[in-house]
């Protein structure tokens, strides 16, 4: 991988730094990223709460710590040993108790916070991981990268708004985005993307190369890996229409965002008009009222 550690542009519109931890990144809510912008269009009472009040924050799961740790593993193997480790067959029973003293002998010399895997899971996710680098597609774009994890920084045009992004995976053109998922034939995985805002997420990591100054034309690459076996990885593109609504979605957002930190004002469009709702549409073609 080719060294960037920091590129400031001429006029400071952009940075761009390839060695931010993750923490830092995220710590960072004066920038508006993707994930908080999808907040924002959920509820503005939240963003607000989130991240202007800070009077709570998003949960780590364990299921989210897994797919982290993954993410580590096949983007950054030299680092996964920093948030997890494999817990030495010596410490456990056959049937996979903990023994005593081993036990706590070893346990005291871990690093608080990291995950401690069995060896059972740790195969299990180093072989999710060689499916990903065996594809030919997600092998290429991960051989050899002009980046990964790199943070970059830009002000908005449009509606003045400092933004951030975090990209898994450049190289040459393509920007690639690794995803774990449940369902990753084209239906399954067509809902995961408008669920998740996959389309939001590449229009905004395009947008940060572009503004960045480090691709002209870039492409969009989601690197799918299913959750469990058999692994399988299956890249897509985003197609043109989902690209051309997610850009339009994302600058009317920006706008109404901008519009908030300017009057203070983060109420929810029509909470205070008390304006009729029905049950679902399929419910109503249930009864024939549609």
């Amino acid at each position: 991988m080719k060294s960037r550690k920091l590129i400031v542009s001429a006029d400071k519109s952009h940075i761009v730094l390839d060695d931010l931890p993750s923490e830092g990144y995220h710590s960072m809510t004066d920038y508006v990223s993707n994930s908080m912008l999808k907040v924002f269009m959920q509820s503005r009472r939240r963003y607000c709460a989130m991240y202007i009040d800070t009077v709570f924050t998003a949960k780590t799961t364990e299921a989210m710590k897994w797919g982290t740790i993954l993410h580590t593993l096949i983007l950054e193997p030299d680092k996964v040993n920093e948030l997890a480790v494999q817990i030495p067959d010596g410490v456990l029973s056959d049937q996979g108790y903990r023994r005593g003293k081993p036990w706590m002998r070893w346990k005291e010399n871990q690093q608080e916070g990291v995950t401690l895997l069995s060896t059972e899971e740790w195969r299990y996710l180093e072989a999710a991981a060689a499916c990903v680098r065996r594809h030919p597609v997600a092998g290429a774009l991960l051989s050899d990268p002009d980046a990964v994890e790199e943070s970059i920084f830009w002000i908005d045009e449009q509606s003045g708004l400092p933004r951030k992004a975090r990209i898994d995976l450049r190289k040459g053109r393509f920007i690639g985005d690794v995803k774990t998922t449940t369902t990753i034939d084209d239906d399954g995985f067509s809902r995961a993307m408008l669920a998740f805002g996959y389309h939001f997420q590449g229009e905004a990591y395009k947008t940060a190369v572009i503004e960045a100054g480090l691709i002209d034309d870039p492409e969009f690459i989601l690197i799918p890996i299913t959750k469990e076996p058999p692994f399988i990885c299956w890249p897509r593109r985003v197609g043109l229409q989902s690209q051309a609504i997610a850009r339009e979605q994302i600058q009317s957002a920006l706008l109404a965002l901008a519009s908030c930190y300017q009057s203070d004002d983060w109420r929810e469009p029509g909470e205070e008009d008390c304006s009729p709702l029905d049950v679902p549409i399929y419910e109503l073609k249930k009864h024939g009222d549609i």
